[in-house]
C-alpha cells in the first residue's frame, strides 16, 4: 500500500497524505516541527462493518487532523 497515497484536499498543515487502507483512513501531516498520524477506523460495535472507501470515516478523520492541525 506504500503507492496508495493521495494528498489531501483540502491540505492539513503544510503537506498531508491521506490513505485508505481498506480498514481505516489514515493521514499524516506536517506542520512546523511536529509530524502528526491520524489512524481513523469504525468502533467496534454494532454492524456496519468497514467498507473500503466509507466516506463517513473519511470525512471524520479529516475533521480530527483539522482541528489537530488548528491547535499547533
Amino acid at each position: 500500500m506504500p503507492d496508495d497515497w493521495a494528498a489531501t484536499t483540502p491540505t492539513v498543515g503544510e503537506e498531508s497524505r491521506i490513505q485508505d487502507t481498506g480498514a481505516q483512513w489514515w493521514i499524516n501531516f506536517h506542520k512546523a516541527v511536529f509530524y502528526v498520524e491520524v489512524l481513523m477506523e469504525p468502533s467496534v460495535g454494532p454492524p456496519p462493518d468497514y467498507a473500503t472507501g466509507n466516506a463517513d470515516t473519511k470525512q471524520e478523520a479529516m475533521r480530527f487532523a483539522q482541528v489537530i492541525e488548528s491547535r499547533i
